[in-house]
């Protein structure tokens, strides 16, 4: 499915910072407005995915074997 695709390596601090953001806005749905909490739990979502899809299909680190 993504073989002609390329993916970016991304930063674990991403999925970390999406997993926690995506938390918090399920924790603070009642004190948030509906379309801020569906368009905040759709960008850290989305966060989470593209740091995931890195993760697994991104290329592997060049480090030299000693």
């Amino acid at each position: 499915m993504f073989e002609n695709i390329e993916f970016a390596p991304l930063p674990g601090s991403m999925m970390a910072i999406s997993l926690l953001g995506f938390l918090l806005t399920v924790v603070y749905r009642d004190s948030l407005e509906l379309t801020w909490t569906f368009t905040l739990g759709l960008f850290f979502l989305i966060l989470f995915l593209a740091s995931f899809l890195s993760l697994h299909y991104g290329p592997l680190p060049e480090r030299e074997v000693p």
